[in-house]
């Protein structure tokens, strides 16, 4: 069966991880994770893309970008075959070096954008790696600086200023916004459910009374999640939750 092609957001941000495959590591040095940015860099500008932030873990990438040109596929091709061609070729190894093709979650609103810029500055700080203003490998410290080549006017201009851009990491985001970051981003439906829920077991909501169950169930249904995950998560049945599931357009 065909791919589908990607729906176009209106706002023309996305959220872009790539993997290696089998989780495998897909940065093994400095040299890699350079070469890295550099093509992302290069090919950006080329592309009319604009890399809003980014983060590079040792086998996985976060992107935020801005692709008003609506060339996301070829960006993205175009920069995964020239890595996985540089990788292969300087250590030695054949096959694919990503786990199929990049998946991209739409951010449709910019506070949300807000919320999935902070997820990816964050990253090593929840791999236990370092914290996020000694991390080399994000765009985090560029924002800090007001350096290098990241787009950063938007971000800027939606917390009053460069000289914000400290209290605004290290502020919190709402936990249905951070549950719905975490959804797109492949993370598993029980930790998307507690965040989202602020650290409850889903289980409870069986058992709570009916406007806090429904209440519930509608937060976990903006969050991403479907009601088959959700009645296998909370034991709520199917036709309840439903019911309770808000209507949507």
């Amino acid at each position: 069966m065909a791919r589908t092609g990607r729906v176009r957001c209106e706002t023309d941000l996305y959220h872009v991880t790539i993997r290696g495959c089998g989780r495998q590591i897909i940065f093994e040095d400095a040299v890699d994770r350079n070469f890295f940015l550099d093509r992302l860099e290069l090919l950006a500008a080329q592309e009319r893309v604009d890399v809003i932030a980014y983060c590079l873990m040792d086998n996985h990438v976060h992107i935020v970008l801005f692709d008003p040109e609506g060339d996301l596929g070829v960006f993205m091709q175009r920069l995964c075959c020239v890595y996985a061609r540089y990788f292969n070729e300087r250590h030695d190894r054949s096959g694919h070096l990503f786990q199929g093709r990049y998946s991209s979650a739409a951010v449709e609103d910019v506070r949300y954008l807000l919320t999935v810029v902070r997820y990816v500055h964050d990253n090593p700080v929840k791999a236990g790696v370092l914290g996020r203003e000694c991390y080399q490998w994000s765009s985090y410290r560029g924002y800090v600086e007001n350096k290098g080549f990241v787009s950063r006017g938007l971000v800027y201009e939606l917390i009053g200023g460069a000289a914000r851009f400290v209290e605004f990491s290290s502020s919190e985001d709402s936990w249905r916004d951070l549950a719905r970051v975490m959804h797109s981003d492949g993370v598993g439906v029980l930790e998307v459910a507690r965040t989202a829920l602020g650290g409850r077991d889903p289980l409870v909501i069986g058992a709570s009374p009916r406007p806090e169950r429904d209440a519930c169930i509608r937060i976990l249904s903006e969050c991403g999640l479907n009601a088959s995950e959700i009645s296998r998560i909370t034991g709520v049945s199917l036709s309840l939750i439903h019911i309770s599931e808000p209507t949507r357009p």
